[in-house]
């Protein structure tokens, strides 16, 4: 059972205690403020999104589940939908940028000028700056991965090693759920990948979460074998192996994924699910891979 408790500071200084109780088994959930019960509902299998009012704020509890991945809860306060206190802050903000341009004039034009062209010149985006700084000039090492799922909130590191001193970097909550939301295999501790570093200054560095080494291209396949061998204990181990390598020399690690996933629904996973599996088997690459490879006395 997932429980989580947030306090939420209006701007008028009351203070809202907001509760979470979701039985994960069941699927049921209830959520309370202040000690009172808002929100029940149950059997909830599917990401979900909660809206309530605290006084005039207009509050959010989303829930993103990812099958196998786990459960995410996120709280938020929706300052974007059209309500009274909303509209109130947006003339409030109108009203103070007109004063504010009205103060600082040619100077807040010339700024923003300034902003504009370098944005322009170059990416505004974190991830971006660092692979163009890597592009010029860098060196390659094996990045281990650690994965904590704990209370709901993912937190994902890595640590390598350049010129024999160790590096560790830490990825903050959104970074860590961006990751593995977008990781067509899922990430557990002791994963290897290939990163990226400046020689002169490895704390600027990257890690690519689609260049596993070569040990973690064998334990992806090892994983998958076992889940494929256990879907289908009427076929010998060897055969399940040999249905994981075509789907892998078929579509790569998006192939394995399908392979891993092939008993999951759409809704649950959009990306790799039965559709996508049986997509795969159907395709020629596999089949001609199926025919050479695994059933060589049929031919």
């Amino acid at each position: 059972m997932a429980t989580f408790n947030w306090t939420y500071v209006s701007d008028n200084s009351e203070q809202y205690q907001v509760g979470l109780v979701h039985g994960e088994q069941e699927g049921h959930v209830l959520i309370h403020v202040n000690g009172k019960i808002v929100t029940i509902d149950f059997n909830v299998r599917e990401s979900k999104t909660y809206s309530f009012f605290l006084g005039h704020e207009l509050c959010r509890i989303e829930f993103d589940q990812r099958g196998k991945a786990g459960t995410y809860y996120d709280f938020k306060i929706d300052r974007k939908v059209d309500t009274p206190l909303n509209q109130a802050r947006k003339q409030r903000e109108r009203k103070h940028l007109r004063q504010s341009l009205a103060l600082v004039g040619g100077i807040l034009g010339l700024m923003l000028l300034v902003v504009v062209l370098a944005r322009l010149a170059g990416p505004d985006n974190p991830q971006e700056i660092i692979a163009a700084q890597l592009a010029e000039a860098s060196n390659r090492a094996i990045a281990v991965v650690q994965v904590k799922l704990g209370n709901g909130k993912p937190s994902i590191s890595y640590a390598f090693e350049a010129d024999g001193k160790p590096v560790q970097v830490d990825f903050n909550y959104e970074r860590s759920f961006e990751v593995l939301r977008g990781q067509v295999l899922p990430l557990a501790s002791g994963d290897e990948f290939f990163v990226r570093y400046l020689p002169d200054n490895p704390r600027i560095n990257l890690i690519d979460f689609n260049a596993p080494s070569r040990s973690q291209l064998e334990r992806y396949r090892e994983r998958v074998v076992q889940t494929h061998a256990r879907l289908h204990p009427e076929i010998p181990r060897d055969l399940a192996a040999c249905e994981v390598e075509a789907a892998y020399t078929a579509a790569g690690t998006d192939g394995l994924a399908d392979v891993l996933y092939q008993e999951e629904t759409a809704s649950a996973n959009p990306v790799n699910n039965k559709l996508t599996y049986g997509r795969l088997i159907r395709s020629v690459a596999y089949r001609s891979y199926i025919e050479a490879q695994c059933w060589p006395d049929a031919n």
